[in-house]
């Protein structure tokens, strides 16, 4: 073990007696030692804290991305959909039984494609 020399104002050595006696401790070295043991491993875990959040942080990152996919995929679906149907809805030759029935044939193929590419059962 190497040995230093290391000098303290008054108040801090009365505030590490305090803890020597209230830790049952034989020295003050022995108190010190204690005390930069526990400091370096506070700032070891602060270390980690801060590459855990790095992480985090590129996962939240990689989630906006998604969502924004997810949000401009829905947009453009939408526009489809309603277009779909405003053409199909004015086609004069149709009746509305017609109408109703082509649109909901075209709904029930989507949901089933929409099922099968998000690997889930199609009824």
């Amino acid at each position: 073990m190497k040995r230093i020399t290391v000098t303290f104002k008054d108040d801090l050595i009365a505030q590490l007696e305090d803890r020597m006696k209230e830790k049952k401790l034989n020295s003050l070295s022995e108190c010190v030692r204690e005390l930069v043991v526990l400091a370096l491993k506070i700032e070891d875990a602060a270390k980690q804290k801060s590459h855990a959040n790095k992480q985090d942080n590129e996962e939240l990152v990689l989630l906006k991305d998604v969502r924004n996919l997810l949000k401009n995929n829905l947009t453009w679906t939408m526009e489809s959909r309603l277009l779909s149907r405003l053409l199909v809805e004015n086609i004069p030759s149709l009746k509305k039984p017609e109408v109703a029935n082509i649109l909901e044939i075209y709904k029930e193929k989507a949901g089933a494609h929409v099922k099968g590419l998000l690997k889930e059962d199609v009824d």
